[in-house]
């Protein structure tokens, strides 16, 4: 496996270097982007058994680091402050809490993206020497001319087989991201209620 990827020429180094970067990405999402982590069911029942008005947040939400919890503690912490007010600063809140969940998925896009070019630039690097080689001792020579062709079609495969799900988990890490924040949304709309009867 080691001699076929070296066999896909200097551009094969890159192509190794995205799907380290991909691999590391999406192992680190998927643990930082469950919903149990970032929306506790508990505090979701809370705020749906809390009654009409909230008179004050329970220790476990005070001292919970979580997304939600930390825009919850917010929307709280500026109930004195007018409902517009209030919301606008919940949006800001919510905005950060966005950054930090969609932080790495920038990466698995670039990957996505750059991983057949990088391998299309081994597809004419490859092609290159296989017309160099044309050209120094004819088209009759099977056996050079197959290491230039091998390097071309190894590139290119490599590139697509780390783009491909670079692509795959960037959709849907997006997805769980959006469906993330609109429960989030829902939550504090929730808390607006309650706080300003």
């Amino acid at each position: 496996m080691i001699q076929l990827l070296f066999r896909g020429g200097y551009t094969m180094i890159p192509i190794i270097l995205c799907s380290v970067i991909s691999l590391a990405v999406i192992i680190e999402r998927g643990f930082s982007l469950r919903e149990k982590k970032i929306i506790p069911r508990w505090i979701a029942d809370w705020l749906d058994g809390s009654g009409p008005e909230i008179t004050g947040l329970p220790e476990e939400i005070t001292d919970n680091s979580g997304a939600l919890a930390g825009v919850l503690k917010v929307g709280y912490e500026n109930r004195g402050l007018s409902l517009k007010k209030n919301y606008e600063i919940l949006q800001i809140a919510e905005k950060q809490v966005a950054g930090r969940l969609e932080r790495g998925l920038v990466l698995l896009e670039i990957v996505a993206v750059i991983s057949p070019l990088l391998g299309l630039l081994g597809t004419v690097i490859g092609m290159v020497l296989v017309f160099d080689v044309i050209s120094q001792v004819g088209a009759g020579h099977g056996q050079e001319l197959s290491s230039g062709i091998s390097q071309a079609l190894i590139s290119t495969v490599a590139g697509l087989v780390v783009a491909i799900p670079a692509l795959i988990a960037h959709s849907i890490y997006i997805r769980k991201v959006d469906n993330l924040l609109l429960k989030i949304e829902q939550a504090v709309g929730m808390l607006l209620l309650k706080l300003y009867p």
